[in-house]
C-alpha cells in the first residue's frame, strides 16, 4: 500500500490525478504521493513531446483552381487534463480543424499567392488552428504550421505549365517595356525642354521686331504729317532718331530670330 502511495513523474511528463474516477489535479515532474489505488489513480502523459501531423489537401482557390497543398503540423500537449477528457479523442480533432483551415485559408487566396507566398498563409492558419482548437477543448498547442507546398493535380499539369509560361512571357515583357520607358522619357523630356526654350526665344524675337515696325511706322507717320503742315522749311525729309533706334532694333531681332 505504501508503494502504491508513492509516484515518479518523468522530466517530460505529467501526472494526471483521478480520484474515483474524476479529475483531481496534476501531478508536476519529480516524486509525488497519492492515495492508494482504487483511491486515486495517475495517467501520465508526455508534455513536451512535439507531435507531428502531415497531410496533402486539395484545395480550390479563390480564382476558381485546383491545387494540392501539402501541410506539416507540429504541436503538443498544452493542458493535460483536457487533453484526456476535454474531447473525445484530440489528436483526431486536430487532423480534422487542421485540413478545414488549411482548406479556408488556401481558399480565400488566389493561385499566385498559393504558389509563391504561403508564408503569410501559413501564420494565419496557425493562428486560426489554435482558436479551434482551444474552441475544442483539446488541451494542444500548436508549435508550427508550414504549408510546404502547392502544386496542381496531374490531370491538369500541362494546362498549368502553359499558364505559367504564359505568364513568364508576360512579366518580361512588362520588365522589357519598363526599362524602355525609363531610357526612353528622360530624353523626350530633354528634347521637349529644349524646343521649348528655342520657341520661347523666336517668340520673344518676334515680339521685339513687331513692337520696333509698330513704333517706326507711328514715328514715320507723324514726320510725315509734320512736314505736311510745315512745306515752307524748305529742307528735304528725313527719318527721326526714334525711327533709327526702332529699325536698328528690328534689325537686331531679326537676325536674332
Amino acid at each position: 500500500m505504501l508503494l502504491s502511495s508513492f509516484q515518479l513523474v518523468g522530466e517530460q511528463q505529467r501526472g494526471v490525478v483521478l480520484r474515483f474516477g474524476q479529475f483531481a489535479r496534476v501531478m508536476q515532474p519529480g516524486p509525488n504521493l497519492k492515495w492508494p489505488w482504487p483511491v486515486e489513480r495517475v495517467i501520465k502523459v508526455n508534455a513536451t513531446q512535439i507531435k507531428t501531423f502531415s497531410n496533402t489537401v486539395p484545395v480550390l482557390t479563390r480564382d476558381e483552381n485546383i491545387v494540392n497543398v501539402a501541410m506539416n503540423v507540429q504541436y503538443r500537449i498544452g493542458d493535460p487534463r483536457l487533453y484526456l477528457f476535454g474531447s473525445r479523442d484530440a489528436d483526431r480533432v486536430l487532423e480534422q480543424a487542421a485540413q478545414s483551415v488549411v482548406r479556408e485559408q488556401v481558399g480565400r487566396a488566389d493561385l499566385d499567392t498559393v504558389l509563391g507566398a504561403r508564408g503569410p498563409l501559413s501564420v494565419s492558419a496557425a493562428q486560426q488552428l489554435q482558436a479551434s482548437l482551444d474552441a475544442y477543448r483539446t488541451g494542444l498547442v500548436v508549435t508550427e504550421l508550414n504549408l510546404q507546398d502547392a502544386r496542381p493535380p496531374e490531370e491538369v499539369k500541362p494546362a498549368f505549365d502553359e499558364v505559367n509560361s504564359a505568364q513568364q512571357i508576360k512579366d518580361q515583357l512588362i520588365n522589357e517595356a519598363r526599362a524602355y520607358a525609363a531610357r526612353v522619357v528622360p530624353e523626350a523630356r530633354g528634347e521637349a525642354a529644349r524646343r521649348r526654350t528655342v520657341a520661347e526665344g523666336y517668340k520673344a524675337a518676334k515680339i521685339a521686331q513687331t513692337e520696333g515696325d509698330v513704333a517706326a511706322s507711328a514715328c514715320c507717320a507723324t514726320s510725315t504729317a509734320t512736314r505736311r503742315r510745315s512745306p515752307a522749311s524748305g529742307c528735304g525729309w528725313k527719318p527721326c532718331r526714334t525711327c533709327c533706334r526702332a529699325t536698328a532694333r528690328s534689325s537686331v531681332a531679326t537676325a536674332a530670330s
